[in-house]
């Protein structure tokens, strides 16, 4: 039977959590009923790993907040902001260690708790024999030496990962390595934001905090980066042309009901509305009443003079404002890459859609690059200084059928540079598409990257190696059609 991760509540899985505990760390290792139960486990979160419905390895972590004594004995000050984390009780059983279920374990807690918690810090404590593992949760983790104390457990070695720099890093490592290990172990990461609305917990998510981040326009100057939207919005415009049939509400068969006479869409992240507009233009959505909402009021106004006729909202993605199954179709583009938190965003996409809706969702794939390696150095430094994920389409799938939402529909464009300059040409079909764009054009992509000062002299030597020489660059633009179940 392959294995299965799960969730576990402490009031309803106690007992399998308390067995592995005790088989680990009383009866192999000595230690005292302390590392079997603690007052935290009842508030804490708990991943495992289970054949069948045994648990065969575990991993607990616990949310301090600012005030937490611990926190103080241990010398680290997080009085304000947000909460830190301490991650412990990894735990796993002689059957399955050195099968790389508690490395995943690690990496798909942590990625998971970023997201919905995004903590200002990380912390281990290994007590007594276990700080002999300091080295290891040093290399394979990130968490940095902080401290070595008395405490009535025994000699206590902690460790601390924090920084924004640092936890950004963290992330990107964490959640491409638990989905490379999902994908060996043959397993699906479970979605954290499920498991809290599911057990009552939703308080622990704090939406409004995780709203006012914005990943994507944050470390930008706006004023750049309106003319290469502009750029970019004419070139995904082409490559949609063919594939935004499939929201034709009379055409599709089994559609969702209609809220009266007309169908409604609703594009999150609009933007500065360019894209928004010609989308609204399509033959596809004749008929359609169409809102936007984008979480900078200042992209707002601009969408307002692109969009006339569409109503728009300052919002974001993981909480919109607007009324449950309410949608017909919710639309994303170049949305998903820039989310902390894309569990949340399939959430809301879920309760906004009626029966049978649609979540429609277009972005780039950085796991799909193909280039210069000076250009592919950029794409892989980048992707760690940026706080959403540039490759979340592979796993977005497995994660929108965990909150309701299944793939009924996919397809790829590959963008290469070996066309003319401004006369994009597209051709292929669903199957195999491919758009030739020129070389500056697909430069033009890329150069928002440019802006960050943590990447400069990244930035610097793949422009100077782009232009010095012709060479051939490609990436994939995938496009996702989901289907909201039947509730």
């Amino acid at each position: 039977m392959p294995l299965e991760l799960r969730w576990l509540s402490f009031a309803g899985d106690r007992e399998p959590l308390r067995a592995i505990r005790r088989a680990v760390f009383v009866d192999e290792q000595g230690f005292g009923p302390f590392m079997v139960e603690t007052a935290r486990d009842g508030g804490g979160l708990h991943l495992a790993a289970l054949d069948g419905e045994r648990v065969v390895a575990a991993i607990s972590a616990y949310v301090l907040q600012g005030d937490d004594p611990d926190l103080a004995s241990w010398g680290i000050d997080a009085r304000r902001g947000a909460p830190v984390v301490q991650i412990t009780k990894r735990a796993s059983l002689r059957g399955v260690r050195g099968g790389r279920v508690s490395e995943l374990l690690v990496c798909a807690m942590w990625r998971a708790i970023d997201e919905v918690i995004a903590p200002a810090a990380y912390v281990a404590t290994l007590i007594g024999a276990h700080a002999g593992l300091a080295g290891a949760y040093e290399r394979d983790f990130g968490l940095a030496h902080h401290a070595a104390l008395e405490t009535p457990q025994g000699r206590t070695t902690v460790l601390v990962a924090r920084g924004a720099d640092v936890l950004r890093r963290r992330y990107a490592a964490m959640t491409k390595r638990a989905e490379a290990l999902a994908r060996d172990l043959h397993v699906t990461i479970p979605s954290l934001v499920r498991f809290l609305d599911r057990s009552g917990r939703t308080a622990a998510i704090d939406v409004d905090r995780l709203n006012a981040t914005n990943n994507y326009l944050a470390p930008l100057s706006l004023r750049e980066e309106l003319p290469r939207l502009a750029a970019q919005a004419r070139i995904v415009a082409l490559e949609q042309r063919s594939r935004l049939g499939v929201l034709d509400g009379h055409a599709r068969p089994g559609g969702a009901p209609r809220r009266g006479a007309r169908p409604r869409l609703l594009d999150v992240g609009c933007g500065p509305g360019v894209y928004l507009s010609s989308l609204t233009a399509h033959d596809a959505l004749r008929g359609y009443e169409v809102h936007g909402v984008d979480a900078s009021a200042e992209l707002v106004t601009y969408a307002r003079l692109a969009c006339p006729g569409v109503e728009l909202r300052v919002a974001g993605a993981y909480a919109t404002g607007y009324a449950g199954a309410s949608f017909d179709v919710v639309h994303a583009s170049f949305l998903f890459t820039h989310l902390s938190c894309p569990d949340l965003a399939l959430r809301e996409a879920a309760r906004l859609l009626l029966p049978g809706g649609l979540l429609y969702v277009v972005d780039v794939d950085d796991a799909t690059f193909d280039g210069p390696p000076a250009l592919a150095r950029l794409v892989e430094r980048y992707g760690e200084v940026h706080g959403g994920d540039r490759r979340v389409m592979d796993a977005l799938p497995a994660r929108a059928a965990e909150l309701g939402l299944h793939l009924a529909r996919s397809s790829a464009t590959t963008v290469v540079n070996r066309g003319d300059e401004g006369r994009p040409a597209l051709s292929g079909d669903d199957q195999g598409a491919t758009l030739a764009i020129g070389r500056m054009q697909m430069w033009g992509i890329f150069s928002f990257m440019g802006q960050r000062s943590e990447i400069a002299d990244a930035y610097a030597e793949a422009e100077r190696r782009y232009f010095e020489a012709p060479c051939d660059v490609a990436v994939a633009v995938r496009t996702h059609v989901y289907e909201a179940v039947v509730r």
